[in-house]
């Protein structure tokens, strides 16, 4: 065998880390080559605009939660979720932290995943504009919260 029939990396197709990998930033796969059934992995190397933007807006909106759940708090509200209602008792910064690591992290995974579905019936990319109503719906009710009860 010759070192021109060698691999440099070897067989890029059994890559676990999928879309994390950073030899994707110099790849040009934006579509899936073959008709697949929807259930089979396929992983893109470069991701349509759109999901930039949606991930964006998601973590713009998880900062703004954390910034209006914080002055609610001082309002006299509650934290609900007993994870980062624990955060809170210990510090801000960690509980700013965790809350932005754990959205982002997700938003990651759906990304990554975005083209596969879940239970065989929901799209991941469903999950994900999903996940950005649920903020926007949050971020709403936390204005409205504001504006009625932080009147003075």
């Amino acid at each position: 065998m010759d070192s021109s029939d060698q691999r440099r990396y070897g067989d890029r197709r059994n890559d676990s880390t999928g879309a994390l990998n950073l030899r994707r930033f110099y790849s040009r796969r934006r579509q899936v080559r073959r008709v697949m059934d929807d259930t089979a992995p396929a992983r893109l190397d470069v991701y349509p605009p759109r999901y930039f933007w949606i991930s964006v807006l998601i973590l713009l909106l998880c900062m703004a939660d954390a910034v209006n759940t914080l002055h609610l708090l001082d309002l006299g509200a509650v934290e609900l979720n007993p994870l980062l209602g624990a955060l809170l008792d210990r510090n801000l910064t960690l509980f700013a932290l965790c809350k932005h690591l754990l959205t982002g992290v997700g938003v990651v995974i759906l990304v990554a995943y975005s083209r596969h579905r879940l239970f065989d019936r929901l799209a991941t990319l469903q999950i994900l504009h999903g996940v950005l109503l649920g903020y926007l719906v949050l971020v709403i009710f936390q204005w409205q919260a504001i504006l009625l009860y932080g009147a003075p």
